[in-house]
């Protein structure tokens, strides 16, 4: 691209209609702008002719209560862990009322085409807990078990490898304005898959999920000679921010009217038997008993459009 140059401007030099009108005319333009001829960095939003620029749409809302962890009493929503069979529909985040918080769209719906990209993100503050009376990670049947003999006795101690979780994931409603039909957002599966006996899901199947830690154990010494330390010891842990963010190219026309988070718990990772390769998993875990609680926090999303 050739450069454009002329004299500065002396002090006093005389300024007139016809100058002002002249001064700029080598910058005129009359082809259409090109690779050869501008750069992308030269252009903002008020450039673009229908003054959108890139976001389509964009909104945001409270998740869970309008509270902070560290408030002497905040208001808590407390999920537990499922026993028995794993339940065929997930917690959705809400007030510790029960009243279920989520971007609502129902009333201003968003259109989306094909080549569109909808991104979202969301943070929740949880702090998972259990009896600690107990170590429930040491109760029969319950997975990622450690037993090891007990330095400087003939007994064993069993712990936990510490990797059960809570799962968040997202979902949205592309149905009706009536918010009757909550569907887990593409790429993302319900974690009720059937797998080698086990109920979960692959994590390539896993698109928005977002893992919480249940508990934290740690041995009370190093290994030395050959001993190990006499018992596991808890960690404390407090209130994180859990963050999840999704991406989506979205492949065909659709009608957004709402997304929300879900949670499901308790989880433990595994391997599935068979298969080439064998496919990493995340499956419910039964036998596990704990809790999580959560305070307040945010959905963002936001459309880009494909042009």
């Amino acid at each position: 691209m050739s450069r454009i140059e002329r004299a500065r401007v002396k002090p006093g030099e005389a300024t007139d209609a016809t100058t002002l009108n002249s001064t700029y005319a080598d910058y005129t333009q009359s082809a259409a702008l090109n690779s050869a001829n501008s750069r992308d960095q030269a252009f903002g939003i008020a450039h673009f002719a229908d003054s959108g620029g890139p976001i389509k749409y964009a909104g945001q809302e409270h998740l869970g209560n309008q509270s902070l962890p560290t408030e002497a009493s905040p208001a808590l929503t407390t999920v537990s862990s499922a026993s028995g069979s794993a339940p065929t529909s997930p917690h959705a985040v809400q007030t510790s009322t029960g009243t279920q918080t989520f971007l609502d769209l129902s009333s201003s719906s968003w259109s989306v085409t094909s080549g569109d990209v909808l991104r979202v993100w969301w943070h929740l503050n949880c702090k998972p807990k259990y009896n600690t009376s107990t170590t429930p990670w040491s109760a029969s049947g319950v997975k990622g078990q450690i037993t090891f003999d007990t330095a400087g006795s003939s007994g064993q101690t069993t712990t936990t490898d510490s990797m059960h979780c809570w799962v968040a994931y997202l979902q949205w409603e592309k149905t009706s304005s009536s918010l009757a039909n909550w569907q887990d957002v593409p790429g993302q599966d319900d974690f009720l898959t059937t797998i080698d006996s086990q109920v979960g899901s692959k994590l390539a199947d896993t698109s928005s999920t977002t893992v919480i830690p249940a508990w934290l154990v740690v041995g009370n010494k190093q290994s030395t000679g050959g001993e190990i330390g006499t018992t596991g010891v808890p960690q404390t842990l407090g209130y994180n921010a859990a963050y999840g963010m999704f991406a989506y190219d979205v492949a065909t026309n659709a009608t957004i009217y709402g997304l929300r988070v879900v949670i499901r718990g308790l989880m433990h990772p595994q391997h599935d038997s068979s298969g080439s390769p064998y496919a990493n998993l995340l499956v419910y875990d039964l036998n596990a008993v704990g809790e999580l609680d959560y305070a307040g926090g945010r959905i963002n999303a936001l459309v880009m459009r494909e042009k």
